[in-house]
């Protein structure tokens, strides 16, 4: 949307921008960025809970870079965790089912400053102080009957705008 309404330089400009508030981040939390497509990175994190770490920090870092952009140049990010076996090729591809379901809840499902995870991912992090799991309702993983769950903080540091962007997301199903 971003590029058709404001162009190209403009959708590299945010990327540009995201990935130097990703990048390091990533690195702090030992996570391996295997795949940027745009927008979208897939990466890789040896422990479920540092996972969510890294997207909790994430989602913060974006709040704040967002409380101090103009709305045109905000930057949204959606997360999505999923946590089992996968097949990694090389330095930048991984294969699983968690991997599709990760990309699945990250990509289409999830809204701005959302982290959704995988019954599987769900159960790998275990309790985390500060989040609760809520099971979306109705919410399916691909063609399965799988449920997925969203966190919930404690303490909500939800404002305004953020509540402006959650409702104007478009969700593909």
């Amino acid at each position: 949307r971003r590029s058709a309404r404001s162009g190209i330089i403009s959708f590299l400009v945010l990327i540009h921008q995201l990935n130097k508030i990703v990048h390091p981040l990533v690195k702090r939390h030992g996570g391996l960025i295997l795949k940027t497509i745009a927008d979208s990175h897939l990466i890789l994190f040896r422990d479920a809970r540092e996972g969510l770490r890294a997207c909790i920090e994430l989602q913060d870092a974006m709040h704040r870079h967002n409380h101090k952009t103009p709305e045109p140049d905000q930057i949204y990010v959606g997360c999505g965790i999923g946590f089992g076996d996968c097949l990694k090729l090389g330095d930048d591809d991984i294969f699983g089912v968690e991997v599709n379901f990760a990309a699945k809840l990250g990509e289409d499902l999830a809204g701005p400053y959302d982290i959704f995870v995988t019954p599987a991912a769900l159960k790998a992090i275990g309790s985390y102080k500060g989040v609760k799991f809520r099971k979306v309702a109705g919410g399916r993983l691909g063609g399965t009957k799988l449920p997925y769950y969203e966190t919930v903080m404690s303490e909500p540091k939800e404002d305004t705008a953020m509540r402006r962007a959650k409702k104007s997301r478009v969700r593909f199903r």
